[in-house]
């Protein structure tokens, strides 16, 4: 699911952090996806401990470069956010005019986006592309929400323009 929501104000693993990570746990196959907050360090809800959080990078031909996103790690020294992906000077609807479109920045255009690659990974399992690269009913599996977000992390691509990689500020790197 994606969750392009925050309650910044905390920085602490606090009761909306440990409800995140006990709904995971109850619910396996579900991955939580989190904007991290555009203020400076992160806040709560991405610093739960099974929430991927997502930072935003800009967006094509420069997706190379951070855009906005909390950097980590989280207070008890877990590295986050885990993975970026394009969202700076993203067009989107205008939700009440009908057909109108906006322009906006923000780690809330980006966690959509991980969301959306993370369904489709799911999907690759559901179908039973793994381990031959070819639908095969036989080996058709329901993934859990860990082995998408796995997937994500192992996706990513280093950015190359923040240091000791992976870091706090890009996590693991773009989203591919």
């Amino acid at each position: 699911t994606n969750n392009s929501w925050g309650l910044d104000g905390s920085i602490a693993y606090e009761g909306t952090c440990r409800a995140i990570d006990a709904t995971s746990f109850a619910n396996d196959e579900q991955l939580e996806v989190f904007a991290v907050t555009d203020q400076f360090f992160l806040q709560i809800p991405e610093n739960s401990k099974s929430c991927l959080a997502v930072s935003a990078s800009r967006n094509a031909p420069s997706e190379g470069l951070m855009c906005v996103g909390g950097i980590g790690p989280t207070s008890d020294g877990r590295r986050k956010p885990e993975i970026t992906a394009p969202g700076c000077s993203i067009t989107a609807s205008a939700g009440a005019t009908g057909c109108g479109t906006f322009t906006d920045t923000g780690t809330s255009f980006a966690a959509p986006a991980v969301a959306g690659v993370g369904a489709m990974a799911r999907e690759y399992f559901l179908r039973g592309y793994y381990p031959g690269g070819a639908p095969s009913a036989g080996d058709a599996l329901t993934p859990s929400g860990a082995l998408i977000r796995a997937v994500l992390i192992n996706s990513a691509r280093d950015m190359g323009n923040v240091p000791d990689f992976p870091n706090t500020q890009e996590g693991w790197g773009r989203v591919t």
